[in-house]
């Protein structure tokens, strides 16, 4: 253990103490800056109720048929 006097530094596992580092730089970050910027998922689909995918509008309306001669 660290606080023991026979203790040397060259036989600590760096593993553990790197994974906490990294698990409080990305918490850091996330608390000061990512949470203020995420909004959440697009939707870019709408869906009917529970029966499946909305027909889009087409953007211009198609040009009346020719009437039969």
């Amino acid at each position: 253990m660290p606080w023991n006097d026979e203790f040397d530094w060259s036989a600590l596992n760096y593993a553990p103490l790197m994974v906490a580092a990294v698990i409080i730089a990305v918490g850091l970050w996330w608390l000061i800056s990512a949470r203020k910027t995420f909004t959440g998922p697009v939707r870019t689909i709408s869906f009917d109720e529970g029966v499946g995918i909305v027909e889009e509008e087409p953007l211009e309306p198609e040009p009346p048929a020719a009437a039969p001669a």
